[in-house]
């Protein structure tokens, strides 16, 4: 992550949100998981359902190693010097993590893996705070600056991707693997969603590129829509 200082404040700390955390926990915990469950009236949902992994490995700032701490989805970067304001600084956020079987947001279910809200953001500042908000289940819980994003994904070779932003390439990966690379300029996240069985179709607007995305079986819908 490159950041900027655009407040006025000299930064001690960079604050980020991890919401992939959320789902490392019980169904129950989960994001909109009690609203699954209420619907659930056979119970294949729960027994469908495993929760993800996820841990911090390390956090470097310009390249050397810095204290963090985590509590929840809110990681609390320790700055080895103060940031002055329109300063620029370089954040590098190595973790592991292994995605929930569920079906919503982030995880894989019934064969396509969504990848949303998956990405560390820097988390909003007013007031002199880091606003590091909760994941809820209600609306869009989310509040995030405007960022742009660079986003490479390595797949199998029989993956289709669809996503935020421009598709600049794709080129050959390891052992059987593609690369896809994701452009997306000034957004305020980047979600994809991965699968075999996505295909799409496209057309021009006055001069705007539409792109429908659906599965394989829903052709039809894809075309009408």
């Amino acid at each position: 992550i490159t950041y900027t200082n655009t407040t006025s404040e000299l930064l001690a700390t960079i604050s980020l949100n991890l919401y992939p955390a959320a789902y490392d926990r019980s169904i129950e915990k989960m994001p909109l998981g009690r609203e699954l469950l209420a619907n659930d009236l056979d119970g294949s949902v729960r027994r469908e359902v495993e929760p993800a992994t996820f841990q911090v490995v390390e956090v470097l700032v310009e390249g050397r190693t810095a204290s963090a701490n985590r509590s929840g989805t809110a990681l609390t970067v320790l700055l080895p010097k103060p940031l002055r304001p329109e300063v620029q600084t370089q954040i590098d956020i190595s973790l592991n993590a292994r995605l929930p079987v569920y079906p919503e947001r982030f995880g894989t279910w019934g064969g396509i893996t969504l990848l949303g809200n998956w990405i560390p953001v820097i988390a909003h500042r007013t007031g002199g705070e880091w606003r590091t908000y909760a994941y809820g289940s209600i609306g869009d819980p989310f509040v995030s600056e405007v960022a742009d994003y660079h986003v490479e994904i390595q797949a199998g070779e029989h993956q289709r991707i669809a996503g935020s932003g421009v598709l600049t390439e794709i080129r050959a990966g390891p052992a059987g693997t593609r690369i896809w690379v994701f452009e997306a300029p000034a957004v305020r996240d980047a979600a994809f969603a991965v699968s075999p069985y996505l295909r799409a179709l496209e057309t021009t607007s006055r001069g705007v590129v539409v792109r429908s995305w659906y599965p394989a079986e829903s052709a039809l819908v894809g075309s009408a829509n």
